[in-house]
């Protein structure tokens, strides 16, 4: 097998678990999250605009001047997780307001 046909094999790999993430994490979060709008706002933050954030603005931000950088400190990447926090609060406040 060439280092061509291993890396594509590797990234379809990488992908399928990808997809698989965030399917198994869209039933979870729907049956776990009561409040509709809240479950709502997180399926879209973290499905969505997560992974589309990720793979096609980190890869234009690279090139060009991102939004919300400082050269050599907070870049692309930083953006994506600061993202992804947003989405673990919103999940923590989901279990929070559930469990008073």
């Amino acid at each position: 097998m060439t280092d061509e046909m291993t890396s594509r094999t590797q990234r379809r790999r990488r992908l399928t678990l990808i997809g698989l993430n965030i399917v198994f994490l869209a039933v979870i979060e729907t049956t776990a999250i009561e409040d509709f709008k809240l479950m709502l706002t997180v399926q879209i933050l973290s499905k969505i605009i997560a992974p589309l954030y990720f793979m096609a603005c980190t890869r234009y931000d690279a090139k060009h001047n991102a939004i919300f950088e400082i050269a050599g400190v907070w870049g692309p990447h930083e953006n994506w997780h600061v993202l992804i926090l947003i989405v673990h609060l919103l999940q923590l406040k989901a279990l929070i307001d559930q469990n008073p």
